[in-house]
């Protein structure tokens, strides 16, 4: 059997109810929703549904855990048009601004491996930048994290982190990544 995590715990929290409180509205004892609440016992799509009825929220909100994503990088477009990127909590070269730092949460489960990249913008900015004023861009981590060049990322759009060659600092970069040529 896979065990998966839930939610039920949270949404009963959000509601105000308590353990007992919530058995006795969908007919089961305190420790059998402590015991769903923990995984012991799997919750059905009826008992989400029983749940969700008197949690008010919907039955996804209780079946399935959702994780938080960690900002991983501000990307913000000034007036101009110029890109500036800071990983988060890190100084920002050109603005030097704290760059976010924290965790978005979303009503989506994703991988991981996966963060957040948060967009800003000057309020004057016009251009084709604009839909990306406080967008949010899912990316994987790791290779960031890790300072690595994904074999996925070969000829296709990534993030990468580069060394300047003046003062040894990384350069947060966005282009499409080729293959060094072989001789």
């Amino acid at each position: 059997m896979i065990f998966m995590s839930n939610n039920l715990s949270v949404m009963i929290a959000r509601s105000g109810l308590n353990k007992k409180d919530v058995g006795a509205a969908i007919g089961v004892a305190p420790e059998t929703v402590s015991r769903h609440m923990s995984g012991n016992i799997q919750i059905n799509l009826k008992l989400a549904e029983e749940y969700a009825k008197v949690l008010n929220c919907m039955p996804q909100d209780i079946l399935f855990a959702t994780k938080p994503l960690k900002i991983l990088m501000h990307n913000h477009v000034h007036d101009n048009g110029e890109i500036s990127r800071a990983l988060a909590g890190e100084t920002c070269p050109r603005t030097k601004g704290r760059a976010k730092s924290g965790k978005i949460y979303m009503n989506h489960m994703f991988q991981d491996k996966l963060s957040a990249i948060v967009w800003t913008m000057d309020k004057n900015y016009t251009g084709i930048k604009e839909s990306l004023r406080e967008a949010i861009s899912i990316v994987r981590s790791d290779p960031v994290q890790q300072k690595y060049v994904d074999e996925a990322c070969d000829k296709r759009p990534c993030y990468f982190l580069s060394k300047n060659s003046k003062d040894q600092s990384a350069d947060i970069g966005h282009r499409v990544i080729y293959p060094w040529p072989e001789h």
